[in-house]
């Protein structure tokens, strides 16, 4: 089998069969592209009967001889006798081209992913004459592609080794995500072969996520806060893409703070944006709100978004029974307030100190070494409007003649032996101006406080509206922050001008405010 660029060797034997000398003998051959023919004797030599001549000559095939499968050429002798016309002869030789007609087509995805409804992918289609032979008439279809713009334009005519390329591109439909993945199919066809296809799988990709919502309390105290811990966890088999859940608050909560251990959480549209999660990665949300008003409550998350497909669940479909939604139900109560009682001109001794509410500013303090204390619990909030404070309040207990308030957090401390906040009476309350890891406490700001402003105390459905009369810096000594008063007070502590070489605070700022309304919450 010869193939474009062989050469073929031609050889011409000439024999002298008649009974006289013949003179002149030539070999000629008309096929175009052969070579010189060279003989043994030399052309135009005579010939005795019986007497012979051998010539040779080359050829190197063409695609038009590998087109055609054979090679036909024609030696033609004549030689001149001694009387009358030339004498001649010819032979006709066909030499076999083998020939083997190929068209091979690949069909490759030229976007990437993931994919959304409408969005479009993308392909290249190229078709190539892999034979040895020319090929005519190759077109290219596809069964779902839209087919775009073909270079050579079809049909083509393509030599061996050419190609063809073209373009065509899929809009992404719902259906196609309910599926999972496209299959598409290019077909590549000629005149001399059979059709070849080549077939594209797209996989959308699928991750299965899950989200588990719980509180931190299914009863909570009307007026006090709580905690919905959100965790979204992707099962896989790939990584999620572009996750979002929505977690919007019914009425019965205010919005407090949240904290995402990935992404970020907008408390006006109520939407978590996760971003991209891992296989088997779990990310949460911890989020503060207030209870508002007795219940119940009903507080639902979903995942509202993801660019792969989840095999057993649909997101932002409001289906309560698939894994990607998940509900907490919370029911406020309002508790009976405890009974008042006259309050008693509280005992001061003679070496009476203000409690220390504050630490070192901008440094972190050991408190381990410092005995632990029991705060009680009084379901009462304090809410500092001009400040934006909003805490707990909690009862310290005195012990040992003095109020261990190190421990106090974001909350404020009720000091035993003075009124119960809202009952007539003097309440002192106190609060850290500096935490223990060096950060501002509730009270850091507590001297920013002027006449009119408000306190407020919100207990059992109702509020206590304080107004500031008074504003001061004392000695940590001063025993009238402790003063009876027959009407409804409140008294707020904190210290102030931190001394770092002793590392104490030479005083206390103290802001006092008496109760002017009570409202309905």
């Amino acid at each position: 089998t010869n193939v474009v660029g062989d050469t073929i060797t031609y050889t011409y034997g000439v024999t002298n069969t008649s009974n006289v000398i013949l003179t002149n003998v030539a070999v000629t051959d008309a096929h175009a592209g052969l070579s010189a023919i060279i003989c043994t004797p030399a052309q135009g030599s005579s010939l005795v009967p019986g007497g012979t001549m051998t010539c040779t000559a080359t050829y190197t095939v063409t695609q038009a001889d590998v087109n055609a499968g054979q090679i036909d050429n024609t030696g033609v002798v004549t030689g001149t006798p001694p009387t009358g016309p030339d004498v001649t002869d010819n032979d006709i030789l066909s030499v076999p081209v083998g020939q083997n007609p190929q068209l091979d087509v690949v069909k490759s995805q030229t976007s990437n992913g993931p994919y959304v409804v409408d969005d479009t992918i993308s392909y290249n289609i190229v078709v190539t004459n892999t034979g040895n032979i020319t090929l005519t008439g190759v077109t290219v279809s596809d069964n779902s592609a839209v087919l775009g713009a073909c270079v050579p334009v079809q049909p083509a005519t393509l030599d061996p080794g050419a190609s063809m390329t073209c373009a065509a591109t899929h809009v992404v439909t719902a259906g196609d995500l309910d599926t999972g993945s496209y299959t598409n199919t290019a077909t590549g066809d000629s005149n001399e072969t059979p059709p070849s296809d080549s077939t594209v799988i797209i996989d959308f990709g699928i991750a299965d996520l899950s989200l588990v919502k719980t509180v931190t309390n299914t009863t909570p105290n009307v007026l006090t806060n709580i905690n919905f811990i959100l965790t979204v966890t992707n099962s896989g088999p790939e990584d999620a893409v572009g996750v979002e859940v929505a977690d919007q608050l019914p009425s019965g909560f205010t919005f407090i703070s949240a904290t995402a251990s990935r992404g970020t959480y907008n408390s006006t549209t109520g939407i978590w944006q996760i971003g991209n999660l891992a296989l088997n990665e779990s990310v949460t949300l911890n989020m503060t709100v207030r209870i508002n008003a007795s219940g119940p409550y009903t507080n639902t998350a979903e995942v509202a978004a993801s660019l792969l497909i989840d095999p057993d669940s649909t997101p932002n479909n409001q289906v309560p029974g698939e894994d990607d939604q998940s509900s907490v139900t919370v029911n406020p109560r309002n508790p009976t307030p405890p009974t008042p009682t006259p309050s008693p001109t509280p005992v001061v001794s003679s070496n009476f100190l203000i409690p220390v509410t504050g630490f070192a500013p901008n440094v972190v303090t050991d408190i381990s070494r410092v005995p632990s204390a029991t705060y009680v619990d009084t379901t009462v909030m304090l809410d500092i409007p001009a400040l934006s404070v909003n805490i707990p309040i909690v009862g310290v207990p005195k012990k040992d003649g003095t109020w261990n308030v190190s421990w106090l957090g974001n909350e404020a401390g009720w000091l035993e032996g003075s009124a119960f906040p809202s009952w007539n009476g003097n309440s002192v309350l106190t609060s850290h101006v500096y935490l223990s890891n060096g950060k501002p406490g509730p009270f850091a700001k507590l001297y920013n406080l002027k006449t009119g402003d408000q306190v407020i105390v919100h207990a059992y459905g109702q509020s206590y509206i304080f107004e500031v009369q008074t504003n001061a810096i004392v000695s940590p000594t001063d025993k009238s922050v402790m003063k009876h008063e027959e009407k409804p007070w409140i008294t707020l502590v904190t210290c102030a001008n931190y001394d770092p070489k002793t590392g104490t605070y030479k005083n206390r700022f103290i802001v006092r405010a008496v109760l002017v309304k009570v409202t309905n919450d």
